[in-house]
Parts: C-alpha cells; sequence; structure tokens
C-alpha cells in the first residue's frame, strides 16, 4: 500500500525518526565513511544530531569516539567545539585515543596525516595517553593498543608530542615486546605461509615499516633488554618469531657500517647451540663465520643443552647439514 511506501522512501517526514538510536545514527556515519562518503555529507550527518553527547548501546561508545575510529580531524573539532567532554570513556574506559590507536580495520593502510591531526586535537584537549582500558583487551594504553592493531603512524604522533612511551601492558611487555610479538611477528608468519609475490612484498613492507618505529622507540629511549613477566626481553620474542633484523637491533648490534651485520641477521639472533637444534643451516654457518667454537660444551646449569657441544646437540636432532657444517 501507499502509506508503507510513504514510510520507508521518505523517512525524514516520519516521527520515527526522531526515535533512532544513538547506536543507529552511529551506524549510518560508519556505513558512510565505508563507502568514502564526501565530507560534506558526513559532516551533515554529525550537525544533524540533535544530542551530540549521546551514548550507543554498543559499550557506550559516543560521537567523539566514532570520529576518533575514522580518524576524522575535522568531525572530531567539530564535536568538541560543541561542548563534548573530549576524555570521555566508554564502558571498557577507553577514550577517543584508544578508538584512534585501533582504527576500524586492523593492518589497514593508515592516513598517517589525518592519525596525527587527531593525534593532536585530542591531546591537545587534554586527553590522557596513560588511561588504561579496563575491558576485555585489560589494562592497555592507547599506544599498546596501536601496536596490536599495526597503526605505526600512532605512535610516530606520540614520540612526536612527547608521550610517555615506557608503560607496561598487563603482562609487563615494552612497546619492543609488542612490535616483535604483534605486527612484525604476524607479517613474518604471513610471508612463510603465502606463495603469492604481492603477499609477500606487502608483509616485507610491514616488517621494514615496525623495524623502523622499533628503531625510533629505541633511539627515544626505550629499553631493548627489559623483562616481560615472563622473563624474555623483546630479542627473546623475535628470536621466537624468526625475526632476524630485530633480534640483530635488539641486542644493540645494529650496525649498517659493521662489514659482519649480514651474517650477524643471517644468525638471527642465535646462539650457535640453538641453531644447531632448530637446523638452522644458514645461522650455523653465519655464526661459525663470526668465530663461534663448534665444540664448546654449554655450561648453564639448567639449560636445556647442559655438558652437550653445538655438534652434539645437531646430531641428537639428526640435523645432517647442520653436523657438517660443524665438522
Amino acid at each position: 500500500p501507499w502509506c508503507f511506501y510513504y514510510y520507508y522512501h521518505y523517512p525524514k517526514q516520519n516521527h520515527m525518526e526522531e526515535t533512532r538510536t544513538p547506536m543507529q545514527i552511529m551506524y549510518d556515519i560508519s556505513k558512510a565513511y565505508e563507502r568514502n562518503a564526501p565530507r560534506q555529507e558526513i559532516m551533515a550527518m554529525y550537525e544533524a544530531v540533535a544530542d551530540k553527547d549521546a551514548i550507543s548501546s554498543e559499550r557506550d561508545k559516543s560521537y567523539i569516539h566514532l570520529a576518533a575510529e575514522n580518524a576524522d580531524p575535522e568531525a572530531l573539532e567539530y564535536i568538541i567545539a560543541q561542548g563534548v567532554k573530549p576524555g570521555a570513556k566508554n564502558s571498557y574506559q577507553e577514550t577517543a585515543l584508544h578508538y584512534l590507536a585501533e582504527g576500524t580495520n586492523r593492518y589497514k593502510t593508515r592516513d598517517a596525516e589525518a592519525i596525527n591531526k587527531c593525534a593532536d586535537i585530542l591531546l591537545g584537549a587534554r586527553v590522557s595517553a596513560l588511561m588504561r582500558d579496563d575491558g576485555s583487551a585489560g589494562g592497555n594504553l592507547s599506544y599498546h593498543v596501536a601496536v596490536k592493531s599495526g597503526n605505526a603512524p600512532f605512535i610516530y604522533a606520540m614520540m612526536r608530542n612527547k608521550v610517555k612511551l615506557d608503560m607496561l601492558d598487563k603482562e609487563g611487555k615494552t612497546l619492543l615486546h609488542l612490535i616483535a610479538t604483534y605486527p612484525a611477528g604476524s607479517a613474518a608468519h604471513s610471508i612463510r605461509y603465502t606463495k603469492n609475490e604481492e603477499e609477500i612484498a606487502k608483509y616485507r613492507a610491514i616488517l621494514d615499516e615496525w623495524f623502523d618505529v622499533a628503531k625510533a622507540l629505541i633511539e627515544y629511549g626505550l629499553d631493548p633488554d627489559a623483562k616481560d613477566q615472563s622473563r624474555k626481553s623483546p630479542k627473546d620474542y623475535a628470536i621466537e618469531k624468526e625475526l632476524p633484523k630485530l633480534a640483530v637491533l635488539f641486542a644493540g648490534e645494529y650496525d649498517e657500517s659493521d662489514t659482519t651485520l649480514e651474517d650477524k641477521i643471517a644468525a638471527g639472533g642465535k646462539t650457535l647451540h640453538k641453531a644447531a637444534e632448530d637446523g638452522a643451516l644458514a645461522a650455523v654457518e653465519a655464526l661459525l663465520r663470526l668465530g663461534a667454537d663448534p665444540n664448546e660444551v654449554d655450561t648453564t646449569e639448567y639449560g636445556p643443552y647442559k655438558e652437550q657441544t653445538r655438534l652434539a646437540v645437531a646430531a641428537s636432532r639428526l640435523h645432517i647439514d647442520c653436523v657438517k657444517a660443524l665438522l
């Protein structure tokens, strides 16, 4: 009937428009971002919101969270100018900085300029970067979220704003631990299990990006020798995740003028005992070129290689190529 057509096709004339929930309105704005709607259209949607302080039933999300999540500096400035509290938190105690850090899609291409502007706006409005969430993630600061979400521009924005970045996550990890565990570790894993050259190139670019971030953080003052609650250092995680370049960086041995740098990277931060155990022939050969003694006995009291030579470790695991190299 014509009345139903009128009801659905002319919503602005419908009395139900006034009763739409904040969650429904935020959903519409989110969909506008997804389809790359014109700026004018998106801003008109924010301007049409009657109650700018309204929150969604989805984790008590607010419009300032929505704008930050989509790295929209224009919307952020507008919302704050309307009197909305910049440091508003959702039900998980996440601020707009947490939303900016995570974004709408992990490991996607980030708009560094937009993220920088949003960070400047929020920090300038005195939103604390040292506020922890207490939701399902549990105890994360915004910059912990950024690393776990692969948001490198956010970390650079924090450094540029002189934010204290040595706070630990709930497991005692620094940002250096998290880089090896999350974006770099994930990229290395993906490289091992894909044969698509374009995908491999993409993941190698991610590795390079996060190596640069880690290097910048060390220069910023983060300790590459810090231990987490498991008594592991960033280097330990880099070795576990097979991130040789990061392992060398965390060991303090990355020097582009060093003629042995390629061998150090090939060794991947491993000891000769560990390389022999893993059957990592390239690492074994690199360590031998670096002067490691194939006949050295491990004297660690409770170590896994106690009283074994490197040759014995390789032989016990039937790594014949490594045995030949160690002879």
